[in-house]
């Protein structure tokens, strides 16, 4: 239902008051980056957004959803704590308008975005605009890959363990991948920063022209049985990368891995090309 938001929803006349405080880009399991001051975000991203709102009418919180040019639309976790928001209105039911939501930037277009805030209404029968958006720009990932100096190979590891689509869900044929042109492909394994024994600093996929920032810091602890530090725990990744403007063909898988302390970038491949047919 919330794929067509704001459509099939009657809009009410009054707007609701609310505020998008913050948008910060997830950057591993439990670490969060700024937005860069130039509000440029690589495709492939997730966004947390953070706020507050509530129902105008009934004074009290509400479902709160967020959409990206009005599309991709997500319903945002609500009543986290907002006292501030409480003292404001001087209203103690207040205190729980605070939301948080997770946004991808992975189908997004090379272009400006502007994330928008509305509030259903507690029977879900009409939705509320807001005065609150929060404008940025998608720019291909390549962009923000450092201009460094390539590090020796082997002193940062970048491996992938799992190869598979987003429309089965499942693993693909490994021996001799194929994936259908359209298809986003779910690329998911680890990094790690073997000179420094540290995390990567961050890690990027690329498959031919198309390439995103992966979403990087998951769990691994068969890497810290490997590798015999405890540092390598947070050095999974996982990366969704669509295929759609992908010419037909054969494609290399190629990942990049920036070091711990952010002064050189290693560059590796994947032993078996990919045929997008």
């Amino acid at each position: 239902m919330l794929s067509r938001f704001p459509g099939g929803f009657v809009k009410h006349a009054e707007r609701a008051p609310g505020s998008i405080d913050e948008v910060r880009v997830l950057d591993g399991a439990a670490e969060l980056e700024d937005v860069p001051s130039s509000k440029e975000v690589a495709r492939g991203c997730t966004l947390v957004v953070r706020g507050w709102g509530f129902d105008p009418l009934a004074n009290t919180p509400a479902k709160i959803v967020l959409t990206m040019d009005d599309r991709f639309a997500v319903e945002a976790t609500v009543r986290t704590a907002r006292d501030d928001i409480s003292e404001h209105f001087q209203r103690e039911d207040l205190k729980t308008t605070g939301f948080k939501a997770m946004m991808s930037t992975g189908g997004a277009a090379f272009a400006p975005h502007n994330i928008r805030l509305y509030v259903l209404s507690n029977d879900g029968s009409t939705y509320f605009d807001t005065s609150s958006t929060y404008s940025f720009d998608v720019v291909p990932a390549r962009q923000q890959i450092p201009d460094l100096p390539a590090t020796t190979p082997g002193k940062i590891h970048v491996g992938v363990d799992v190869l598979g689509t987003m429309a089965e869900a499942t693993e693909i044929d490994q021996a001799h991948p194929k994936i259908q042109r359209g298809d986003v492909l779910i690329v998911r394994g680890w990094a790690f920063d073997r000179t420094h024994k540290e995390p990567c600093k961050r890690v990027f996929i690329a498959l031919g022209d198309e390439c995103v920032r992966a979403i990087y810091g998951v769990p691994r602890e068969d890497v810290v049985a490997d590798q015999q530090v405890s540092s390598a725990r947070y050095t999974g990744f996982t990366a969704r990368l669509s295929t759609a403007s992908l010419p037909l063909g054969r494609h290399t898988l190629s990942m990049f891995g920036v070091s711990s302390d952010g002064s050189s970038v290693s560059e590796s491949t994947h032993p078996v090309a990919i045929d997008v047919i």
